[in-house]
């Protein structure tokens, strides 16, 4: 994976990693010889949102559903309505994420879940229906 192609957007980026995606496919790649360290085929959609973790063994990746790779544990997915089209993610601790599930959705609202134990559950809802809609969410 060439992260330098037009067809490469990048999603995160630590020191040594670049998290990111080309139409379907999510990749992080290492910056150390520009070796793929994990590379994931979403079903429907492109990727949208992705974390690295803060000691680069483990990245999340959001669309239409999450999915989670860790050095430890290999690939996880996540594909289940009530989560599905992550518009954003941010970190909350060492191993623990929070990620906005579509706010204009019916299923709109904030998750967190813990990268070790891979539990998840919803911190609260979170709807935007009512509102113009707008890529700059305040969550």
């Amino acid at each position: 994976m060439n992260t330098a192609d037009r067809n490469f957007y990048k999603l995160a980026e630590s020191d040594s990693l670049i998290l990111g995606h080309e139409f379907e496919y999510a990749f992080l790649i290492s910056k150390h010889g520009k070796k793929e360290v994990f590379c994931y085929e979403f079903a429907y959609g492109d990727p949208g949102c992705g974390l690295i973790g803060p000691d680069n063994n483990w990245c999340a990746v959001g669309g239409n559903e999450l999915v989670v790779w860790t050095r430890a544990k290999g690939t996880q997915q996540f594909l289940e309505p009530e989560i599905c089209w992550i518009s954003a993610m941010r970190l909350k601790s060492f191993n623990e994420l929070e990620f906005l599930v579509d706010p204009y959705s019916e299923y709109g609202a904030v998750w967190s879940l813990n990268i070790q134990t891979m539990e998840k559950y919803k911190i609260r809802d979170f709807y935007l229906s009512s509102e113009p809609y707008t890529d700059d969410i305040h969550w």
